[in-house]
């Protein structure tokens, strides 16, 4: 991933969608009609030079951002806007699929270290210096033929290119210590290092516990982001090297058994969208393996997890050996689904993973269920059991259940085969 050389001007054509292109061009007919500059900015601006395809769009407006995108709603006909004016933000909600984050160009007074931000209007220079990294602090108006330049007034795409994150004055983290871990996290993706001065203030913020001056769901909220990452592992091993996993819980270490299934876990990403996984808790899960139950149970208390959820993962991440021994001596169908039912869908891919080498016919068993097993709808219902002269009784419910088990043991024979076995 490089970024490309001596990038002034960008031609939003090459690196946009026809779709993105479109919308932008009803931007500027707003910006036009209202006589308010319109910039992209952010995560859109830095991957675009690096050549990487953004799903974020955000925008700056140097005037009313909220009025702005009441009026761009009616122009492109979006589902709704959501308004935020404490921060002189929106997000205009397009359809199912894309959004806008549209933002008034502000600066930001913090009161104290780690609170939430004064806003106040600003010109789109000024907007750009509140941000976290050099990398994301570089613009492109909209405007034009869709040729553009790069506005970059603290030298983003040289820290693109020499592939470091810099924050941009010397409070940024105590100012939001969140940035903390964003650095990371981005350090992570990118294979990026930290600028010399930039770690040593992120030692300071660390050292100086500002990470503990944060309310915890805005700390948790950056630790599911961070873990979601595609390619999570090395922004985790930033976090240990840190020592910032500790804020979750002090017994926390990433160990080389640790980092190895993570690794694994990251080759399976196809596994999460086809079971709709969400994949920060397999991460998650795999960093408390080596915590006691209390502990464990101490940490899912932090994450706001309900006691039926805690339950749940007690009987799966905490006995996992356990469960893999049962797996191991079983075959039908039904003994399967038996055993991995009652576990949660993130604790049966991280099984999975870690029976796929060691032991191959557990291995077998459990992609079985995954995906041959684990969906199957039963046969026989309520009213098949009536209408055979079965009466609805304190057993009614174990029959069924029976039915089931033998339709999934004799996964081929029909109902009226089932209901005649």
């Amino acid at each position: 991933m490089e970024v490309l050389e001596g990038i002034k001007i960008i031609d939003l054509k090459e690196v946009f969608s026809t779709e993105l292109l479109v919308l932008l061009k009803k931007i500027e007919i707003v910006s036009k009609k209202r006589g308010e500059r319109v910039f992209l900015v952010g995560g859109i601006v830095r991957d675009s030079l690096l050549g990487i395809w953004s799903k974020d769009i955000d925008i700056v407006v140097e005037g009313d951002a909220i009025n702005f995108s009441l009026e761009l709603k009616k122009t492109i006909d979006a589902e709704k806007v959501i308004t935020y004016e404490k921060f002189k933000t929106a997000v205009l909600v397009i359809d199912s699929k894309i959004k806008i984050d549209l933002a008034s160009s502000r600066v930001e007074y913090y009161e104290y270290p780690a609170s939430l931000p004064i806003v106040e209007n600003s010109t789109i220079k000024e907007d750009m210096y509140r941000r976290d990294f050099t990398i994301n602090s570089m613009a492109l108006e909209i405007e034009g033929n869709f040729s553009s330049e790069v506005i970059d007034f603290y030298n983003g795409q040289e820290d693109l290119k020499n592939k470091k994150i810099k924050v941009l004055h010397n409070l940024s983290f105590i100012d939001d210590p969140t940035r903390i871990i964003r650095a990371l996290r981005f350090a992570g993706r990118y294979k990026f290092d930290l600028e010399k001065k930039t770690e040593i203030l992120l030692k300071d913020g660390i050292s100086e516990g500002y990470l503990k001056k944060l309310s915890w769901p805005r700390l948790k909220q950056e630790f599911k982001i961070l873990f979601d990452e595609k390619n999570s592992m090395r922004a985790i091993c930033l976090l240990d090297k840190y020592n910032i996993l500790e804020e979750i819980h002090p017994m926390i270490k990433c160990n080389e058994k640790t980092l190895e299934k993570i690794k694994k876990i990251e080759k399976v990403g196809k596994f999460f969208e086809i079971f709709k996984i969400e994949k920060w808790l397999i991460i998650f899960f795999i960093l408390l393996e080596n915590l006691e139950k209390n502990e464990f149970n101490q940490v899912l208390i932090k994450f706001d997890f309900t006691n039926k959820q805690i339950k749940k993962y007690n009987y799966g991440i905490l006995k996992k050996t356990e469960i893999l021994e049962k797996i191991k001596k079983i075959d039908l169908n039904s003994e399967i689904y038996i055993i991995l039912n009652k576990i949660s869908i993130e604790t049966i891919v991280i099984l999975m993973v870690e029976s796929q080498n060691s032991d191959e016919e557990s291995y077998r068993k459990i992609k079985k269920y995954l995906f041959e097993i684990k969906d199957v709808k039963p046969k026989i219902r309520g009213e098949d059991l009536i209408k055979k002269g079965i009466k609805p009784n304190k057993f009614f419910k174990s029959k069924l259940n029976y039915y089931f088990m033998l339709q999934l043991d004799n996964i081929h024979l029909k109902k009226i085969e089932l209901l005649n076995f």
